[in-house]
């Protein structure tokens, strides 16, 4: 019995260093911002991120979209759904009579490179115009808009400025600081009559392809406009010009131009240097006879000469074998006249008397 007795204490003694090893091995602590296993609610399927369409994002986001991109945009006319996916709100419109000014939301559309805002009842453009580095189309027609920011002069991506039937008493000058700027409308703004001119910086603006200056009722044309060596269409009709502008011959890109309503009784031989001229518009002004310089115009493909004094066409005019449209509506030909007219110019599909 005292052997047993003796045997158990020696084991319990020896027993004692891994016990008590085992007692002060700290234990392994729990994260302070991880939950416990009773804190743990059930994981919920959260369905996978489409990646590719994610990176695709961002790489639109990081340059304007092509043109063909941006027609294929969705449009967006609500803030409040375009707010729910912001990031990928390329294109926004609003409702007739909908802002004195731009809307404060509107800041949260970085990536905006459309803007549609006719008739939107729109007085004034401020500086936020500048929160939008990728803005290509801005949209403003048909508004109360007397002034401009000087920052619209930052949109280095803007290419198309709608800003026809506005409330401009001055062309202004902001305008022609826009570095890309390819298409610009600024019609009917009956306000720049004051005035009567464009000025000169216009000839700055050596990217622009289309200009809208008609309905202003301008005396003049600056001599800069010579230097818009891109431009393919120019649109002065319903102007005050009485004479046709010399500055005009020396734009050798020219495709389209629209003299209509202005007082012209002649147009300088000169005008056969627009080698590729396709439409000429000279419709309600003063002739009594169509100008011989017309006549060089090999490349033409329209003609307007309706609403003039006109009594006959020349033979030569049948020259022009590339004239597809000929407008003579409000002329003074006779019925004889007009027979003539069409057995000479059958080759033309479509003339209107």
């Amino acid at each position: 019995m005292k052997r047993l007795a003796l045997l158990l204490f020696v084991c319990g003694v020896c027993a004692l260093p891994a016990f008590a090893q085992k007692k002060n091995k700290p234990e392994k602590e729990t994260p302070k911002n991880m939950a416990t296993p009773a804190e743990t609610k059930p994981a919920t399927a959260t369905p996978a991120q489409p990646v590719v369409a994610y990176s695709d994002t961002i790489r639109k986001v990081r340059k304007p979209l092509k043109k063909e991109e941006l027609e294929e945009a969705i449009v967006y006319n609500s803030i409040p759904k375009a707010l729910l996916n912001a990031d990928s709100v390329y294109v926004m419109t609003f409702p007739q009579s909908c802002c004195y000014t731009l809307p404060a939301e509107l800041g949260k559309f970085k990536h905006l490179q459309a803007l549609y805002m006719a008739y939107a009842d729109l007085s004034v453009l401020d500086s936020t115009i500048v929160l939008f580095p990728n803005l290509q189309i801005l949209d403003l027609k048909y508004n109360k808009l007397k002034d401009l920011p000087k920052e619209l002069a930052k949109l280095q991506n803007l290419e198309t400025l709608d800003l026809q039937k506005n409330q401009f008493t001055a062309f202004p000058k902001v305008i022609t600081q826009i570095p890309n700027l390819r298409y610009l409308d600024i019609s009917q703004n009956l306000g720049l009559m004051k005035t009567g001119t464009i000025p000169t910086e216009l000839g700055n603006m050596k990217e622009l392809e289309s200009l809208n200056l008609a309905g202003n009722m301008l005396n003049k044309i600056p001599a800069t406009i010579a230097n818009l060596a891109k431009l393919r269409e120019l649109y002065l009709n319903v102007n005050r010009l009485g004479a046709f502008p010399l500055e005009l011959l020396k734009l050798p890109s020219l495709e389209i131009l629209d003299l209509r309503k202005n007082g012209l009784k002649t147009i300088p031989n000169e005008i056969a240097g627009l080698k590729r001229l396709k439409k000429l518009d000279v419709s309600g002004n003063q002739f009594t006879a169509v100008p011989d310089a017309i006549l060089e115009l090999t490349t033409l493909e329209v003609l307007d000469l309706r609403e003039n004094q006109i009594t006959t066409l020349p033979t030569a005019i049948t020259k022009l074998k590339n004239l597809k449209e000929l407008h003579l509506e409000k002329n003074k030909f006779t019925a004889e006249e007009i027979n003539r007219i069409r057995n000479a110019m059958g080759f033309v599909t479509n003339i209107y008397f």
